[in-house]
């Protein structure tokens, strides 16, 4: 029979493996009896056994491209695919077909690997109560507590410290924790400063350190003004391979190393900066990076989401990782999830920690102005709301794990094995062939419904354009003519649920509550300007 790989899925969720008669000794390719003194027992033999006959063919083999899928739905487990292929290749490496006994070697070769064995799973006659141990980790884990780490990364007067408050709604900020009195003189270097703070909230305590690095892209000369920040991360990596390696090692030992970066780029609405480029290929394999734009609402609706845009494309042409990257250990949701995150990167922030009453009665927190309030949690005015779901309520926990498993393991491996594991500051050449590939994600992502042709694709931007000198800003071409047109349009009298003011630096998009308000501004941080001239 010629089988697909839909076929095999259905033909192993129709079969009855539990009731099958088949018995080690009875599968045909050669004689299985060797596998009862493995980690299989005879009735999960039987039951892969039974699969296998039913997805393969008239010569009692099955193609190695079906084995994967085969192997995944008898497990009803998706597999690392790396991993699984890896295993198949080697168990079949001369032939493009295996046999049973080929098979059951590489299930064999998978039980270890997952907890979820499918059809392979042992039925219990009744109510054991293993099935509180979730509760028994949780109770524990309450008990002590949980520690999150964050780092912002950004030029003076972008939001940085009212964004991290709105946050967490309390004053967890640097700025927010200095002592009263005079402002301390600018900084003439980067430094990297910690604040701690334990919070709770529903018996749930939370030790949170916020890292700020005053000082940075604030100089003329910004050479090197990212080795504060790549230092300390390094060093909180250090730290704790040393506190494995030691002797007496604490079980309880605090956890230092940053979970997420919030990087803050300036609104410019041009694209990225030469020196967010680099920043950000540098700290890219060392940490988790979320881009966000800062005081978003000093463009209009239509220049942020063209903004959004280009900040995107130039992500994909120099190579950048945001996270969340794809992963093959996360499920159908959680990927989708991540997809949706993915495609709303740059997040478009506004801070606010003031609370006020809309047109319609609702206390809400915005920033109030002369022509009307901006809403945190209003979607069309900025992506807070998003931003704060996913670092706080659904990925917090994953960006731990992306931390220890993947960032901090790529940083151990090349201290004990530099010769194989390459370093993970090393700034890889950018070919155009990388570009086209992460332009081609980055359009499928944002248009799902569309097939998006080679061709369809802007031009991808030599690697070394940046290394000449020119600002990216700058370097727009002929695509600064479309969003200078939408943006006269919009000016020129268009009205809507948005409304633009004008002065020296740009403009100022509000949500128009049709009714006039007292002129008050909120201070976005403590070493703002001070209130926009309208």
């Amino acid at each position: 029979h010629t089988h697909t790989r839909t076929a095999i899925m259905d033909s192993v969720v129709s079969a009855d493996v539990e009731n099958s008669a088949v018995r080690p000794g009875d599968v045909s390719g050669g004689d299985s009896s060797e596998y009862i003194h493995r980690d299989m027992t005879k009735a999960q033999l039987s039951a892969a056994s039974a699969a296998f006959r039913l997805a393969a063919g008239d010569d009692g083999t099955i193609n190695k491209e079906d084995i994967e899928t085969l192997v995944s739905q008898l497990l009803q487990d998706t597999m690392h695919q790396t991993l699984l292929h890896e295993l198949v290749a080697s168990t079949a490496p001369r032939s493009q077909r295996v046999s049973l006994n080929q098979f059951l070697d590489i299930v064999n070769e998978c039980l270890p690997m997952t907890t979820a064995w499918g059809s392979l799973s042992t039925k219990l006659r009744g109510h054991v109560g293993f099935d509180s141990i979730g509760e028994q980790i949780h109770q524990k884990m309450v008990r002590r507590g949980f520690e999150f780490n964050i780092m912002v990364l950004g030029q003076s007067g972008l939001g940085k410290s009212t964004l991290v408050n709105s946050l967490f709604l309390g004053d967890v900020s640097r700025t927010s924790c200095m002592p009263d009195g005079p402002k301390p003189p600018p900084l003439q270097t980067v430094e990297v400063q910690t604040v701690s703070h334990v919070v709770e909230e529903n018996g749930i305590r939370l030790k949170l350190n916020i890292t700020d690095t005053p000082g940075f892209g604030d100089l003329v000369d910004n050479t090197d003004c990212w080795q504060p920040a790549v230092d300390h991360i390094l060093y909180q990596y250090q730290l704790r391979m040393e506190a494995e390696a030691a002797v007496q090692r604490d079980p309880h030992a605090a956890d230092t190393r940053i979970h997420c970066l919030l990087y803050f780029i300036e609104p410019t609405g041009h694209g990225l900066r030469e020196l967010d480029i680099i920043v950000m290929r540098r700290l890219q394999n060392i940490v988790n990076i979320i881009p966000v734009i800062g005081k978003s609402d000093t463009l209009t609706p239509e220049e942020r989401d063209a903004f959004k845009i280009r900040v995107q494309d130039d992500l994909c042409r120099n190579a950048i990782k945001c996270y969340p990257q794809p992963r093959a250990d996360l499920d159908e949701t959680e990927e989708e999830r991540n997809a949706m995150l993915r495609s709303a990167m740059p997040f478009a922030v506004v801070g606010c920690n003031f609370e006020r009453v809309d047109a319609d009665g609702r206390v809400i927190r915005g920033r109030k102005t002369r022509v009307g309030l901006v809403n945190l949690e209003n979607p069309k005015h900025c992506d807070f709301a998003l931003l704060r779901n996913m670092l706080i309520r659904s990925n917090m926990q994953d960006l731990k794990e992306s931390t220890d498993c993947i960032l901090y393991e790529r940083y151990r491996r090349h201290q004990l094995r530099p010769d194989i594991e390459d370093d993970p500051l090393a700034v890889s050449e950018i070919t155009k062939e990388m570009q086209e590939t992460y332009m081609e994600v980055r359009y499928s992502m944002m248009r799902p419904n569309k097939a998006t042709a080679r061709e369809d694709l802007p031009p991808a931007r030599d690697s070394d354009e940046h290394d000449q000198g020119s600002d990216s800003s700058n370097d727009d071409g002929d695509s600064d003519g479309d969003y200078d047109d939408q943006r006269e349009q919009r000016m020129a009298g268009e009205q809507g649920e948005y409304l633009t003011v004008a002065h020296d630096e740009g403009s100022h998009a509000y949500s128009d509550q049709g009714e006039d308000v007292d002129q008050e501004y909120d201070d976005y941080d403590d070493d703002d300007d001070g209130a926009i001239i309208v």
